[in-house]
């Protein structure tokens, strides 16, 4: 009488859930490939990587959906071939995925530090009347050619420092606005409501004259009700505490 073997057969749940997620992860691949190649349009823009990512979803959900219906129906011997070569399928899915995000987040990065590197040159003088209360500086001055900061404090001290690409790009956005809100040509009428607290002098040397240059006479009611001042106030308030603890 032949011995029966003793050793457990393969178990389907097991060789079904990696053949699931196996077929799943190329489905990803799959569907942003055939998303990216066939139904995204050349002029999507920005929303094209939202239209690959859409797609990619699909891919995933329709190879899922068949990696299931296969551990479903796939004879006993075939499953865990057809699983083990999914696997490697999936495995290499997996790392093509890993690559390509690796790589488009290091070109994201390049791209960005270059065009922080091409920045325009500008320039702004912000200064505090000595009888604004709840200034946190008296004046601060910033040349981005020379990528110079000056702050006189309320104590008349003077600190002097250089801003990361980042932030000089954040105050270009800031001082940008000024521009875009036309309180640069056409003074605003808060600033015939109170007395003077302050004043804001900026230039953006521009890559065609004329230059954006202006100046912007500071009040309690404009500090209240223009969001552009608001945001550099904030910034330039940040800026001298960080000048003050180095």
């Amino acid at each position: 009488m032949e011995k029966q073997s003793t050793t457990p057969r393969p178990n389907r749940l097991a060789w079904g859930s990696l053949l699931v997620i196996s077929v799943g992860l190329m489905g990803i691949i799959a569907g942003a490939f055939l998303g990216a190649r066939f139904f995204v349009p050349d002029n999507a823009g920005l929303a094209g990587g939202a239209m690959v990512l859409w797609y990619a979803i699909l891919g995933s959900l329709v190879g899922t959906l068949a990696g299931a219906a296969l551990a479903r129906w796939l004879p006993r011997p075939w499953l865990p071939r057809s699983a083990i070569a999914c696997g490697i399928g999936g495995l290499a899915a997996l790392t093509f995925i890993g690559v390509a995000v690796s790589k488009s987040a290091k070109e994201q990065q390049i791209a960005r530090k270059e065009s922080l590197e091409n920045l325009l040159r500008f320039e702004f003088d912000l200064n505090w009347s000595v009888d604004h209360d709840d200034r946190p500086f008296d004046r601060l001055v910033y040349r981005s050619n020379t990528n110079t900061m000056t702050v006189v404090g309320r104590d008349r001290e003077t600190r002097t420092g250089t801003l990361p690409l980042e932030t000089r790009s954040t105050l270009l956005g800031i001082l940008r606005q000024f521009d875009l809100s036309g309180v640069l040509r056409t003074p605003p009428s808060c600033q015939q409501t109170g007395p003077q607290i302050g004043e804001l002098r900026l230039t953006i040397y521009e890559g065609m004259p004329p230059n954006t240059s202006g100046q912007l006479k500071i009040t309690e009611t404009c500090l209240n009700e223009n969001s552009e001042l608001q945001q550099l106030a904030k910034e330039a308030a940040r800026l001298w505490k960080a000048a003050e603890k180095s």
